[in-house]
């Protein structure tokens, strides 16, 4: 998923409160942001060509995902309403 975002100040507050969010994860910061589970996890990077950052979300089934995905961007909305979602 592509999500309209700008760098800079906003894309660290963005970060910041999806780590605060989920503090008992694991985390991984080589490519981007990257939140893991056991039952499920994502990665949240910034675009090298384009204005966006990208979501890549697995969880072990189709509802969990759906639950995760609604969540994770409703934190990142919060957090930064010109946030908009491209595919």
């Amino acid at each position: 998923m592509r999500l309209s975002a700008h760098e800079g100040r906003r894309k660290r507050c963005r970060l910041a409160a999806l780590k605060a969010q989920y503090k008992d994860a694991r985390k991984d910061h080589l490519d981007g942001l990257t939140i893991e589970y056991d039952a499920w996890w994502f990665n949240l990077r910034a675009s090298n060509t384009e204005p966006v950052m990208r979501l890549n979300l697995e969880a072990e089934n189709e509802n969990m995902m759906k639950v995760r995905k609604e969540e994770i961007l409703r934190i990142i909305g919060t957090t930064d309403p010109s946030v908009t979602i491209k595919d």
